[in-house]
């Protein structure tokens, strides 16, 4: 028997830091927190967790329902 646990999970995306002070988006990923988060994009980076925040912001995502983000 499996348990899901999926209402508890937050969206977390990856973004690029700039120098303009915008960022793009890279990734998104859900997870049950930043922690958890913070330690998959170091993985998928391939990056230790301090060099991943000194090239990339993580931040909650809030308001996106599980819709295409190109179709809006």
């Amino acid at each position: 028997m499996v348990q899901s646990n999926e209402t508890s999970k937050t969206q977390y995306g990856l973004y690029t830091r700039g120098a303009n002070e915008q960022s793009s988006y890279v990734y998104r990923v859900d997870m049950p927190t930043l922690a958890e988060a913070t330690a998959y994009f170091a993985g998928v980076k391939q990056l230790p967790v301090e060099q991943l925040h000194n090239l990339f912001i993580i931040r909650e995502i809030a308001g996106v329902e599980s819709k295409n983000l190109l179709l809006g």
